[in-house]
């Protein structure tokens, strides 16, 4: 990877430009002499008689001092500033040939130049990075960060652990008006804390945080935050929330955290609460997936499978991921299916908190009696427009042994861009029936990968990627920002946090006409 933009010759070992090359004494003598003759016209026009040069003292005044202003020379380009905005041509240039619309919205990325240049040091360089970043309006950022302010210190900027954390995780209340609103979601069952008195609800609603109201917090931290889509971007706000990152500005995140909550009855009350670094291993999960009437049957590493306790035969199959351990659990869950005669059932697939993984097409295949149809993938500008199919990253043979009835998909902003592909080829081809919410909407089909390096340190500061290639979805619109509409859409918010997933059972079961 190339290291971006030495100091050039001409320079000292410092990097400042040498003495030679920096004239004083001619500009300013000239300067000088230029204000003396202007004082000098000013003095004798107040010898004038008529009354239209008796403002001319008080009108030379500004003129006299705009001279004398006009001869301090100009801040001269230092080989840091032109180090750094090398920096930023790169990743203008990169941007504006790979991301779709970035070329219309080049104008906003230069306003960054200069916050660029005049970047002090390599936090206000990264920040200046991650704002040129969330102008893009799609993820593609990894920091290099440390797991809190205090191993930045002492670790060197590298990662060690887990960051500094807030003992409680907040959600999107999806139901609030066009401002994001966030409520406490979950809290550890653990009530030592928080001080008695102050200890929060599910359902909460965030009034401020860090002395911040919570409009403000947003502001900020969307200079910070990206994803794909508004209500993908307001999931990761809220899961920024809790915690406190060493390249964040000190205000987002300070070392004294605060938090004022309102509760459902319209008081508000300030939370005593500090920083941990410990993960909490026992929390309530008042939203974890509840499937009413339906008990576990099977367990692998990939799903769950679960078992309709009443006459209608449905199953849910609950997928945690698609990772390359998928094929034994196929194996194991259709060998289960053909033993118990469950191919003929009806299946409820459960996508809204899968990780996501490269083996989807495969269990895809088995679950649908139906051809998979592959997507497609359009290579970016800069490496030509030609479609091409991408068959062997989503589409797999159809297999002799496979689930028969019809299916329903729930569906969330989680996972990576599998999970989207997934809902592309279920719902687009009409596999299935969509219920919940849209997925993130990413639609990067391959990366392009750069470590950034700081042209006046070296330190790595992150991880840029771009996209070599894009999805498109069946009808030849690009994924990326543009997820399947969902046809039934039911999104959590405060009030049904904790009957979230029995809502979802519900109009599940009702699309396939079990209720």
């Amino acid at each position: 990877m190339p290291t971006i933009c030495r100091p050039s010759r001409g320079h000292d070992e410092l990097g400042s430009p040498s003495r030679r090359a920096q004239p004083f004494l001619t500009p300013h003598l000239f300067g000088l002499f230029r204000c003396i003759c202007l004082l000098r016209a000013c003095l004798r026009a107040c010898l004038f008689r008529a009354r239209v040069f008796r403002a001319c003292p008080l009108l030379c005044i500004p003129l006299f001092l705009g001279a004398c202003a006009g001869t301090r020379p100009a801040a001269e380009r230092t080989p840091e500033m032109a180090a750094r905005s090398s920096l930023f041509d790169v990743l203008l240039a990169k941007t504006v040939a790979r991301d779709p619309g970035a070329q219309d919205r080049r104008a906003e990325f230069e306003q960054l130049r200069t916050r660029f240049e005049t970047a002090a040091s390599d936090e206000e360089l990264w920040l200046a990075i991650r704002a040129f970043h969330a102008r893009r309006g799609r993820g593609g950022l990894d920091p290099v960060r440390a797991a809190s302010v205090t191993d930045a210190e002492s670790a060197g900027g590298h990662p060690t652990a887990s960051p500094d954390a807030l003992p409680l995780e907040f959600g999107v209340d999806h139901n609030a008006d066009a401002s994001p609103r966030f409520f406490v979601r979950d809290l550890p069952f653990d009530p030592e804390y928080f001080l008695e008195g102050s200890r929060p609800a599910i359902g909460d609603v965030v009034v401020a945080i860090h002395g911040l109201g919570i409009d403000e917090w947003v502001r900020r931290a969307r200079e910070l935050v990206v994803d794909s889509t508004e209500a993908a971007t307001r999931a990761r706000l809220a899961a920024e929330l809790r915690v406190r990152h060493t390249d964040w500005p000190r205000e987002l995140a300070p070392q004294q955290p605060t938090l004022r909550l309102r509760r459902s009855d319209g008081r508000e009350f300030d939370v005593v609460l500090g920083w941990t670094r410990s993960p909490i291993d026992l929390w309530q999960r008042v939203d974890d997936p509840y499937y009413d009437g339906f008990s576990r049957v099977l367990t692998t590493q990939a799903f769950d499978l679960f078992d309709y306790a009443g006459s209608a035969k449905v199953l849910v199959l609950s997928c945690r991921s698609f990772a390359t351990p998928l094929e034994a659990d196929l194996t194991t869950l259709m060998e289960h299916a053909t033993t118990n005669d469950l191919l003929e059932h009806d299946l409820i697939l459960d996508f809204s908190r899968c990780a996501g993984g490269n083996d989807a097409p495969r269990l895809l295949a088995h679950l649908f009696n139906s051809p998979i149809l592959p997507l497609v993938t359009q290579a970016a500008p800069t490496l030509g427009a030609r479609p091409v199919e991408a068959s062997a990253r989503v589409a797999a043979p159809a297999p002799r042994t496979r689930f028969r009835g019809h299916a329903v998909c729930l569906f969330g902003p989680c996972g990576d861009a599998s999970v989207d592909r997934v809902a592309s080829i279920v719902l687009d081809q009409h596999l299935a029936i969509g219920i919940g919410r849209p997925t993130n909407g990413r639609g990067t089909a391959a990366i392009d990968s750069e470590l950034l390096i700081s042209p006046t340190t070296g330190n790595e500061l992150g991880t840029f990627h771009w996209a070599n290639g894009e999805t498109l979805r069946g009808d030849g619109s690009l994924l990326e920002g543009n997820p399947p509409a969902m046809a039934v859409e039911l999104a959590p918010n405060r009030e049904n946090a904790r009957q979230y997933y029995r809502l979802l059972i519900d109009e599940a079961m009702r699309a396939l006409g079990h209720r």
